[in-house]
């Protein structure tokens, strides 16, 4: 099996994403792979889409990441540029598209609130 296709677990840091092998009770301390992504900023988000070949990283940074898991080694596919600073949030549908992203707007809350 492709590592995309075993049970695995995905943790987030500063600046990197890291994959864990935790099929067949597996208790390395070695993550399988180590994406370096958004810099030295916070990754707040890791959303696998439900094909599970695919990874959205967001965090505490002006952009959002998809990820490729299907080709050995995870390699950056693609990038969303946002205007907002940050986003905390995402939501995929079932059919892996981006219906929801919460984003930080630095707006007070009842000027935000007067824009809907």
């Amino acid at each position: 099996k492709q590592w995309y296709q075993r049970r695995v677990a995905i943790t987030a840091g500063k600046g990197c994403v890291k994959v864990w092998d935790i099929s067949q009770g597996n208790t390395s301390k070695d993550a399988v792979y180590t994406m370096e992504c958004l810099k030295d900023n916070y990754i707040r988000v890791c959303k696998l889409l439900p094909d599970g070949r695919s990874l959205l990283v967001c965090g505490e940074a002006p952009i959002l990441t998809l990820w490729d898991l299907t080709q050995g080694k995870p390699r950056q596919s693609g990038e969303i540029k946002s205007t907002a600073p940050a986003c905390y949030a995402v939501a995929i549908s079932p059919d892996n598209k981006v219906k929801i992203v919460s984003i930080i707007i630095s707006l007070p809350l009842f000027q935000f609130f007067s824009h809907w």
